[in-house]
Parts: structure tokens; C-alpha cells; sequence
């Protein structure tokens, strides 16, 4: 059983929890059987753990009388504090740590045999191809659809000039992409022009429950390793917005969200923390792994970070997460730089947490290369057919401005997300000087498939486009 040290005050960063007396309430989550050491600073009079169910009352923790203590996550939630006394002195507590156990890690597990690729996709021409973005320019988009209506929310960042990384927008259709209302700036960063220097990488997720959550990344001013992810979330089909919550991870980018079966929340994000203030000394690089959040009450508060991937002396980014059919587990797409391959498919079965890879990168059982792009695929993104087959994205770089220069291609995998093949790129063969980027997917309808893409052309100009493909039988 592994032993998961956290923090909560004094230095994030670190992996021990410290409850100090006088200190607000701890929240925190962990998977059921999991052990967290709780430590508290004081060595006031001797010490005994407590421990008590909601609303029930405090009872000892036998043997558990000294400044560490090793602490089982349940099934159920539960709360934990430290007593202290000395002599005749009335006795004083730590603070309370709320220990939430992780529903989502059930022991749900994949009944049905592997499906094969049985499916192609057959895109419309380019010239068909619809732009999204109106006056300003915009880059990033993702869609979502609300329900089951037709109403779709498009989000992306942008701003006046091309290549403008600045503020969150977002259109929405009420036909299924047919027409667009005008755009609206839903997240400026000039409202606090001291602190942010720009807000970009959007994301959405529809919840169970109707609400609809958008987190991006705030890029603090000055860019001091002080970033915070912002989230903000609407209750009514984003007419309004409450937040944002901020939560200070450090240098950070591209957050992006699933919802399990029970309700739980995992958010995803490229973290440079680690390295980022070391990247001016000799011999020093700015690395990147993947670290993950979670929540259970619909994005209202959330777990301290964890390390969901890491590749050593290279930068996994842009991870874009899945629940697979049929039990079959959580996955997430990755672009790995510095490494001569890529994209990477990372994964976890239903009734385990993440395990970090520490060797056989390319083939391992919790994380694996998708092989069949042209050439080093980067910012990848996924999604799953009714059908079972997954469909992964890239763009291809191809040297120069990776925005100017880099195309799109488009692979069908079994319901594994493994096994990659039928390539296709749904923009064509693009000249040089001209980009199809940051590209994602959305599945308008069962047999409709279509890509979000921004475009760069030889001019200089670009934007969002929207561009439709079949999904066929082979």
C-alpha cells in the first residue's frame, strides 16, 4: 500500500499535511485504503487522534498519540483532529481534516471484449468549411452540447490581432451548428490589469446536473510561477457566470475536464511548477508533467494536485481526457515535446488511481505511443464514437512556425483508444505557410463528425472553422 504525503499549510509544494491549532478546516480527498500522514507542527502537552463521523461524536484513534500519524482513507467521509493537554490545562485541537474518499474509483470493471475498428471517416471538402470567429481572432475552440438539445456552446481565446492569447469568448447555437449567436467576452483580463497579463486554453464541461464549467489558465503579471487556474460556473445554460474560483498552481497551461459515473470530477492540466523558476541557471530546461485535480461537488471545491504523468527530460501537455464505454477505464490524450514521437495515450482502469510511468514509455501498460501520424503529433485531442471507436486528432509539425506550418490529421482507434490507423487529413495537404491547428473534435450527430480547427493562411489571416466529416462503414 502506498503512503501519499500531502500538504496543506505553509509550503503547497511540499507532501505532508499539517494541521495547526487555530487553522481553518483541511479538505481532502484519497482513494479508499489509501494512507495519508498527517503531522502537526505543535508538540504542546501529549498528543492523541481523533477521529468522528458527520455529526457523530469525537472518539480516539488508538496508538495514533504521536506528532505523525499514518491515517486509512474509508469508504465513507470522515474527520480527523489532533488533541492536545498538559497538566490541568483545558485541552486545544488542531484543525479538522475532512477526509474524502473517491467514489469514482469503484470497482466497476470492463465486461465486454475488445472492439476493432470497424468504422472510417470521409471529411467534406475544405471549401465547405464554415468560419466561427467573428471580429476578433480566436484560436483553441472547443464544443460542447447542453443536454440533449441542440444548443451547443463554442469557447475559445483570442483577441484583436491575429495570434492574440488574451481573453475567453464564446458563441452558442441554438440548431446544431447551423448559425451562431455573436460572440461574447466572457472572461477579460484587463479587469485586473496589475495581475494577469492574459487568459487563454479554455475549456468546457457540461455536468450531470445541468451546470456547465469553464476553466482556463490566468497568466499571472509578472509571469512568476504565481499562474492560477480560473473556473467559473454557470447554472443557467450560461446566461450567467459564478466565480471564478481560483486555484494557484503555478507556471500552468490547457485544463481540461471529465466527469466519471458517480459524479466525480477530474481535471487535467500541463504543469511547468517544478522547473519553471530553476529556467534561467546553467544546464537548466523547463520540463512538464501532467498533474490532476478532482472534485465532488460539481467544481465548488477541489483536491489538492496530484502527478498523473511524467515523461523524464520532456514535456507532456495538452492532455484531453476520456471515459471509455463499457467500464473500460479513463484516458487522456497527451502531446510529449522534446521526445522524437508523440502523441501518448495514458490510462487507468476504473477501480485504480494513476500510475506513473517509469519506464517503457512507448509501450506500457498504463501508457502507450499512438503510432500512424505522418510525424510528431502535438496537441492531440480525443473523443468516442457510439460505436466504440475512438478518434484521435494531431497536428503534424513540419518545421518553422508551428502555427503557420503545421496540419491536421485524424486517426480511428478500437474502444481501448489503442490500435490507430484509416489516416486522414481533413483539410487536405496544405501548402507551405498556411496551418491547421489546436484542433479539436465534436460529434454533431451519430454519423457527423466535425472538427474545430484554427486556420492559418499565407496572408497572415486566420481564425476558427468548422469543417464536417461522415463517419462510414469500411
Amino acid at each position: 500500500m502506498k503512503t501519499i504525503r500531502l500538504i496543506f499549510i505553509l509550503v503547497i509544494s511540499a507532501l505532508l499535511i499539517h494541521p495547526a491549532i487555530g487553522q481553518d478546516s483541511v479538505q481532502i480527498t484519497g482513494f479508499p485504503g489509501q494512507v495519508l500522514e498527517l503531522n502537526t507542527y505543535n508538540t504542546y502537552g501529549a498528543i492523541q487522534w481523533q477521529d468522528s463521523l458527520p455529526g457523530g461524536q469525537w472518539s480516539n484513534i488508538d496508538g495514533l498519540t504521536r506528532q505523525r500519524a499514518n491515517i486509512t482513507v474509508s469508504d465513507t467521509e470522515r474527520f480527523v483532529r489532533a488533541r492536545f493537554t498538559e497538566g490541568a490545562c483545558n485541552p486545544m485541537f488542531s484543525a479538522i481534516t475532512k477526509i474524502t474518499p473517491l467514489a469514482g474509483y469503484g470497482n466497476d470493471t470492463a465486461s465486454i471484449p475488445l472492439r476493432p475498428v470497424a468504422h472510417k471517416i470521409i471529411w467534406n471538402d475544405a471549401s465547405t468549411a464554415k468560419k466561427l470567429t467573428q471580429d476578433n481572432f480566436g484560436d483553441y475552440g472547443r464544443v460542447r452540447r447542453l443536454g440533449n438539445s441542440d444548443t451547443l456552446l463554442l469557447v475559445y481565446h483570442g483577441g484583436p490581432n491575429t495570434l492574440d492569447w488574451l481573453n475567453i469568448y464564446m458563441r452558442i447555437s441554438y440548431d446544431n451548428g447551423e448559425t451562431w449567436q455573436d460572440e461574447k467576452m466572457i472572461a477579460n483580463h484587463r479587469e485586473y490589469p496589475d495581475k494577469y497579463w492574459r487568459y487563454c486554453t479554455p475549456e468546457l464541461l457540461v455536468m450531470r446536473n445541468g451546470w456547465v464549467m469553464l476553466a482556463y489558465e490566468a497568466n499571472a503579471r509578472p509571469d512568476e510561477n504565481k499562474s492560477e487556474i480560473h473556473i467559473k460556473i454557470s447554472k443557467d445554460s450560461c446566461r450567467t457566470w459564478d466565480g471564478p474560483i481560483k486555484y494557484l498552481t503555478g507556471r500552468t497551461w490547457e485544463p481540461a475536464m471529465v466527469q466519471l459515473h458517480d459524479g466525480e470530477i477530474e481535471l487535467f492540466y500541463s504543469s511547468e511548477n517544478l522547473w519553471w523558476d530553476k529556467r534561467n541557471e546553467s544546464g537548466s530546461n523547463v520540463y512538464q508533467d501532467i498533474k490532476v485535480l478532482r472534485s465532488t461537488n460539481n467544481g465548488l471545491s477541489w483536491s489538492l494536485e496530484s502527478r498523473a504523468a511524467y515523461y523524464p527530460l520532456k514535456r507532456d501537455g495538452m492532455p484531453v481526457p476520456l471515459v471509455l464505454q463499457n467500464n473500460k477505464g479513463v484516458v487522456f490524450a497527451i502531446e510529449t515535446v522534446n521526445a522524437g514521437t508523440s502523441p501518448y495515450i495514458l490510462w487507468r482502469p476504473m477501480n485504480e488511481p494513476w500510475t506513473v510511468t517509469t519506464s517503457n514509455f512507448e509501450n506500457n501498460t498504463y501508457r502507450w505511443l499512438a503510432t500512424g501520424f505522418s510525424g510528431h503529433g502535438g496537441a492531440p485531442y480525443l473523443l468516442q464514437l457510439p460505436t466504440g471507436e475512438t478518434v484521435l486528432s494531431a497536428h503534424i509539425y513540419r518545421g518553422g512556425d508551428w502555427h503557420q506550418n503545421n496540419y491536421m490529421e485524424v486517426m480511428v482507434g478500437d474502444d481501448e483508444a489503442r490500435n490507430f490507423g484509416d489516416v486522414t487529413r481533413p483539410w487536405g495537404t496544405l501548402p507551405n505557410n498556411s496551418g491547421a491547428v489546436n484542433n479539436s473534435l465534436f460529434l454533431k450527430n451519430d454519423t457527423t463528425i466535425v472538427t474545430i480547427t484554427c486556420r492559418m493562411f499565407p496572408d497572415g489571416t486566420g481564425g476558427l472553422y468548422w469543417l464536417e466529416g461522415s463517419i462510414v462503414e469500411k
